[in-house]
């Protein structure tokens, strides 16, 4: 063998070793990028819940059952104060 051709073959094969290391790292990128993207989905559907839950409870009838829970019951008899009585501002 001369020379050249050993220097051809060296070459080619650290070109060899170096297209495999890139292509590993693309690979694994990938599978990073796959991981991720299936993270997103669930987060968007945990978010999807979330938001359904929450405009449920801020309906009027996730209000009323909440107020329930909380041992409240409706008023009866409503009685407002007039603001012109001045009770407030008398020095």
């Amino acid at each position: 063998m001369n020379k050249i051709n050993v220097i051809f073959l060296l070459a080619l094969g650290v070109l060899g070793f170096i297209y495999l290391v890139f292509i590993n790292r693309l690979a694994m990128q990938g599978y990073a990028m796959r991981d991720l993207e299936k993270r997103v989905a669930v987060l968007k559907e945990i978010n999807q819940k979330m938001e359904l839950e929450l405009a449920e409870l801020r309906s009027i009838e996730g209000i009323k059952d909440k107020a329930i829970q909380f041992g409240m019951v409706p008023a009866a008899k409503i009685q407002y104060i007039k603001a012109s009585s001045g009770v407030a501002l008398n020095k």
